[in-house]
């Protein structure tokens, strides 16, 4: 490995025509990696097969002590590697100051027990998410086989079927994303086995998909807000609730990877949860909790301001009241069991493992208990109706 010493350049420009004059070689047979600015240190040409490296850069979280690595292939061509920090094929790993032990540090045997740790969850929630998986398809064939029209006409089981989708599409990313740290873990511990484009792409899309389940829980929730002002239920804004349930989560999504592409340059974007940009999809997140218990509150009022005042039987609402409050119960957990521990030092294999446990069944079995939660509230009223008919008839 040689080393090599260059002050900081900014501009690829200077970088190219400061390196080419001292980097020009005379043996043509050898495809040499061209000299390169990878945005924070300059690179010389480098014969094939050879691994140089150079201090790490003096900037803040660096520390300048230590070496930055890159490596020229065989064929000429600048290597990447699979490390959690790599900037444009160079390996800015070891520059990273830090208050905590590296993995090395902990020993092997802790080492071994956090491989079994994770390898123990990923097989938990692949079974979770196959069952979540399996219930949801159960639904949509109960709505499409064996209830009448009038019943997938309502148009809160619209809003539930949409619901059913998004989950069903987080759950999809989730599986590939458990399925792939099995077999990371099986082969070799964090080493990735994906290709950047296609994990950011579904890093991207599993943030879309966790909002758009959100959105449509609102958009229920502003159901039963219509139907508990009104007395009566809601059959219009079916376009308007496609729109914002699916729409409205593209713009902070889309927010968040442009930012993620402009400042993050890691591969597969590793410690994404971390940065401050975070924030651009939590925010919206926590506006729609907010945004479900206001609805939930306005509902409960509107609905005993009619029954107070006799405008109004008991009915149904305080059912559909009662599961939507559930439901937001559980995706509230959901969602804390996976941003707190990220801003919490967990310094134990005992506590990493009980919140890697309770964060996996949380996010795992989330299709089960919406079909559960959601076909109860739907199918119960169509058994009383058919109830009430077969008393008429006799």
């Amino acid at each position: 490995m040689d080393n090599f010493s260059q002050p900081l350049i900014y501009n690829s420009v200077d970088c190219t025509s400061v390196l080419s004059p001292a980097s020009k070689h005379n043996d043509a047979s050898q495809y040499f990696c061209d000299p390169v600015h990878d945005g924070l240190l300059c690179w010389p040409a480098t014969p094939p097969g050879r691994k140089i490296a150079q201090p790490c850069p003096p900037l803040q979280g660096f520390n300048d002590k230590m070496f930055v690595f890159r490596k020229c292939s065989i064929s000429g061509i600048w290597e990447d590697f699979n490390n959690s920090l790599v900037v444009e094929k160079t390996n800015y790993e070891s520059c990273i100051l830090t208050d905590k032990p590296t993995l090395q540090e902990y020993g092997k045997d802790y080492i071994n027990d956090l491989q079994n740790v994770i390898r123990k969850s990923s097989i938990l929630g692949i079974s979770f998410i196959l069952l979540s998986l399996i219930a949801l398809c159960i639904s949509f064939w109960l709505y499409k086989c064996k209830l009448p029209k009038y019943i997938n006409d309502i148009l809160r089981v619209k809003i539930h079927k949409h619901l059913f989708a998004a989950v069903m599409l987080e759950l999809i990313i989730k599986l590939i994303f458990q399925i792939s740290i099995f077999l990371t873990i099986s082969r070799s511990f964090l080493a990735t086995v994906q290709k950047p484009v296609v994990c950011e792409f579904l890093t991207a899309f599993h943030q879309y998909a966790d909002i758009s389940i959100l959105m449509w829980i609102v958009i229920d929730s502003h159901f039963i807000y219509m139907t508990a002002k009104s007395g009566f239920l809601c059959i219009s804004g079916y376009k308007a609730y496609v729109i914002a349930g699916w729409g409205l989560p593209v713009l902070p999504t889309l927010l968040w990877t442009i930012t993620l592409i402009l400042n993050h340059k890691v591969t597969c974007w590793n410690g994404h949860m971390h940065l401050a940009s975070i924030w651009i999809v939590h925010v919206p997140k926590i506006l729609c909790f907010v945004s479900i218990i206001v609805l939930i509150s306005l509902s409960s009022w509107r609905h005993y301001q009619r029954v107070s005042q006799r405008l109004l039987q008991e009915s149904k609402i305080i059912n559909n009241l009662t599961t939507t409050g559930i439901l937001l119960s559980l995706m509230l957990l959901s969602f804390l069991v996976v941003i707190i521990p990220t801003y919490l030092r967990l310094n134990t294999l005992e506590s990493k493992t009980i919140v890697q446990y309770l964060a996996t069944t949380f996010t795992s079995s989330k299709g089960i208990f919406v079909a559960i939660l959601c076909n109860y509230s739907n199918i119960k009223d169509f058994v009383k109706s058919e109830s009430a008919n077969n008393d008429i008839e006799i």
